[in-house]
């Protein structure tokens, strides 16, 4: 079963996607943040003290064809930073370009569809967080921009094969699928 739980920042998202699964060990919690600087360090050191302790924790944003399947149930925190990673990785250091959209989107959703390969060969569950950008307005800056739309695309590919799909808004999920 893939659940996928979207919300906008600060929104409760991983919070509520981690009561899913309270109450369960047999958990692979898949983080794909990198601590980029001390708020960062922060935010991460606030999620994993959050957590289950019984739960394995593997810091991935690509490369999900590597990770051990040791677990029944699967946790991704979050598409967003996945995203960001895996973007940035392609870029390295130079600006973003139009054609450079349909790149990174694919190469985002060739790692999912490997997890979710994976998943489903081990009959495993999965939740998703991911961020709702496309709510507010429109970026000014091209590589915002660019950015929303790969991940609305991301959002909507996820949503479409998902089980079942939450909102959360001020930390109360709505289930909309």
């Amino acid at each position: 079963m893939i659940k996928l739980v979207m919300g906008g920042a600060r929104s409760g998202k991983s919070e509520f996607a981690e009561d899913i699964y309270k109450g369960l060990d047999d958990v692979t919690y898949i983080a794909t943040a990198k601590a980029i600087d001390k708020e960062f360090e922060e935010r991460i050191a606030i999620h994993k003290a959050r957590r289950n302790t019984q739960w394995k924790t593997v810091e991935a944003y690509k490369d999900f064809a590597c990770i051990a399947m040791k677990t029944k149930y699967y946790f991704l925190d979050d598409v967003t930073n996945m995203l960001t990673n895996i973007l940035f990785d392609y870029l390295e250091d130079r600006d973003i370009r139009d054609e450079d959209a349909a790149v990174v989107e694919e190469l985002v959703l060739k790692e999912l569809e490997t997890l979710f390969k994976r998943l489903r060969e081990k009959d495993a569950d999965i939740i998703i967080v991911s961020s709702e950008l496309g709510a507010g307005l429109v970026p000014e800056a091209k590589l915002s921009r660019l950015f929303r739309d790969i991940h609305g695309k991301i959002n909507q590919y996820i949503a479409r094969i998902a089980d079942e799909v939450y909102y959360v808004i001020a930390s109360i999920g709505v289930k909309i699928k």
